[in-house]
């Protein structure tokens, strides 16, 4: 079956469940068999920003600093802010690790991925970014990363995920969403109040890492 016609009319029900069984196995074995497994941050952030891009050098700046203390960098494996991510965690000399997909503007790893798994699924990648991450750090992005934000905060919600701190990073960015979400949807009690016990709108990397520093107390 080819990997770019999955939900192709001619496909049948078996071959989606054989590849997707097929894709759960290989990347929950490529999870467990990490050289570092522990301290994993997740980070997101858009594919499209270029790298002399000022959030761009931020971002690399930010994984860099916690990658020297002790945190593996976990990211969609990527062009943009995902390769910054992994840029970061790769100038460190730290762990750098990511779970790609192919799409069209992403059909391998970015070169500052030292440890990769390529997905064929949307869904798949989620779970695998998701699944050992001590934190979530979300930087810039657009409906992909929103997505996969609001994916999180669903999953806390209904107790499938575990509290697990997201960290929305820059200010100026993120505000005025959370704003938006806590007058309408937390005003108008369609989400509870309890949701943003975990989640910080942070500026700097120092927070960043004292936040980080906080999970293990």
């Amino acid at each position: 079956m080819s990997k770019r016609t999955i939900y192709n009319i001619t496909t049948t029900d078996k071959d989606i469940i054989d590849s997707i069984s097929e894709e759960f196995h290989g990347g929950l074995t490529f999870l467990n068999e990490l050289p570092a497994s522990k301290n994993i941050v997740t980070v997101f952030g858009s594919a499209r920003t270029e790298e002399d891009s000022a959030t761009y050098k931020s971002v690399v700046d930010l994984t860099n600093f916690i990658s020297t203390n002790g945190y593996s960098i976990l990211t969609g494996g990527g062009p943009g802010l995902m390769e910054a991510a992994n840029k970061g965690a790769f100038d460190a000399d730290g762990s750098s690790i990511g779970i790609n997909v192919v799409l069209p503007h992403e059909q391998e790893s970015n070169k500052y991925v030292k440890s990769s798994f390529i997905c064929d699924y949307l869904f798949t990648r989620k779970v695998f970014l998701i699944k050992d991450s001590e934190a979530f750090i979300f930087v810039e992005g657009g409906f992909g990363t929103l997505d996969e934000l609001f994916e999180i905060l669903t999953l806390i919600s209904v107790d499938y995920l575990n509290d697990v701190p997201i960290i929305l990073y820059g200010k100026e960015f993120w505000t005025g969403l959370m704003k938006w979400i806590e007058e309408f949807l937390l005003g108008r009690k369609y989400i509870d109040k309890e949701l943003f016990e975990n989640m910080f709108i942070l500026d700097k990397k120092e927070e960043v890492l004292d936040k980080l520093k906080e999970i293990k107390k």
